[in-house]
């Protein structure tokens, strides 16, 4: 969650899915991994993957053209800001 997410040389901050993931499935209260969101369940990992694709979180999808277009210097939001408000979720 620090490094946020992404592939191929771009990323883009996930804070805002990871606070929604910890109140989703709750958070480790100890250890290394702790204030961070649970992942006991095949549910809690599918909404993981849910929360954090670009294909399945409009507003990720928003921030992952964003990204792409600090890359190329070109807009690129649009193909994406129609769909922001959209999420899949288990």
């Amino acid at each position: 969650d620090k490094l946020g997410n992404g592939g191929k040389g771009i990323s883009w901050n996930t804070q805002d899915e990871i606070d929604f993931l910890g109140k989703l499935n709750y958070t480790k209260r100890d250890g290394p991994a702790q204030g961070r969101p649970l992942i006991d369940t095949a549910i809690d990992a599918s909404e993981v993957i849910l929360a954090l694709a670009p294909e399945t979180n409009g507003h990720v999808a928003v921030k992952a053209w964003q990204a792409l277009g600090e890359i190329t210097g070109r807009e690129h939001t649009h193909l994406a800001l129609h769909k922001e408000d959209e999420k899949i979720r288990f």
